[in-house]
């Protein structure tokens, strides 16, 4: 959502508009209401919602007011971990996950530590709040 423009979402590589009508604009006090709501971002514009795998990341202008947001919708797949556990089991080495946003690599390393931790001890650095929610 960002200010003064149409306010849309994105899946699967195409954009789509959430109103039919074109001359409608995301307006300040639209953003501030959705922003109220939040409790305030991190030192790293984001805002997590409270045991959800949601994120909202905000976009601050020059002189740090908002202009801007963006929602990520965290998912959660069973069964992906196998890729990654045969890599990590009985291994001292690290693994680098590299991909494109949406791609899944947040979901892979969330299904991974849920597996991992019915036999081990994990634990997980997240100041995102990307893996743990």
């Amino acid at each position: 959502l960002d200010l003064g423009r149409r306010p849309c979402c994105w899946m699967k590589n195409e954009r789509l508009f959430l109103s039919d009508d074109n001359l409608r604009n995301i307006t300040r006090r639209e953003l501030d209401a959705i922003i109220s709501n939040l409790g305030g971002f991190g030192s790293d514009n984001r805002a997590g919602l409270e045991k959800k795998l949601h994120r909202i990341s905000g976009l601050p202008d020059r002189d740090g007011v908002y202009v801007g947001l963006t929602m990520r919708v965290g998912r959660w797949f069973q069964g992906n971990a196998a890729m990654l556990l045969d890599l990590l089991l009985g291994s001292d080495k690290s693994i680098l996950i590299l991909g494109e946003p949406g791609s899944g690599k947040s979901t892979i390393i969330r299904e991974t530590v849920r597996v991992m931790a019915n036999d081990y001890n994990v634990c997980v650095v997240d100041t995102s709040n990307e893996i743990g929610g």
